[in-house]
């Protein structure tokens, strides 16, 4: 039996649609968290801008390529703490640390170092996970290399009955938690 070989397009056009689908399950989360009062949080605006109405409620947009992306989500945790993360997902068993654009890791280091509770919600392959900011930053310093496996990433696994609850670890004490507790970690991470 031969395997289908998909064009490039193919392939972008699937890996669209699975971003579009674990940012869904990322809000699912964020509206559970906010039903409970644990959290508001929300997606960023894509930089974007309305150039003409059209007929029938459509329109003509543009992406402002001279605008940087910004990290994926943003709000406040109960304890008037902001949160601020970038989603990112892959099919590969791997997801390198250059996924994340130089713009969105410097403004993940200045909400850290600002008090902000900030990370990566990555999914690689059936692994779904919350890494801590200062964990992805400093991968080569945790795991000797720039990228982590399905593996690693299961230490820092969140919980997924349906939706993302990035704030819930499975682990209740994940690997290098005192670490990246000591650099900003969020303190009730299991208790939510």
């Amino acid at each position: 039996m031969t395997e289908k070989k998909y064009s490039k397009s193919e392939i972008s056009k699937m890996n669209n649609e699975r971003g579009k689908r674990f940012e869904k399950m990322i809000l699912a989360g964020c509206s559970h968290y906010q039903k409970k009062q644990i959290a508001k949080i929300g997606k960023t605006p894509e930089p974007f801008s309305f150039k003409k109405k059209l007929p029938k409620g459509q329109f003509v947009g543009q992406f402002r390529r001279s605008e940087k992306a910004q990290p994926d989500f943003a709000g406040t945790l109960n304890t008037g703490r902001s949160i601020i993360f970038e989603a990112k997902t892959t099919h590969e068993d791997q997801i390198s640390q250059s996924v994340v654009s130089k713009n969105q890791a410097d403004e993940l280091d200045i909400h850290l170092s600002l008090g902000a509770y900030a990370g990566v919600c990555v999914e690689v392959n059936k692994t779904v996970a919350f890494v801590p900011w200062i964990i992805w930053k400093n991968m080569d310093e945790f795991y000797g290399r720039k990228f982590m496996t399905e593996k690693e990433l299961k230490a820092y696994a969140v919980e997924t009955p349906g939706h993302i609850l990035f704030l819930n670890y499975v682990n209740s004490n994940p690997n290098n938690y005192n670490d990246y507790k000591l650099y900003g970690g969020l303190d009730f991470a299991n208790s939510v």
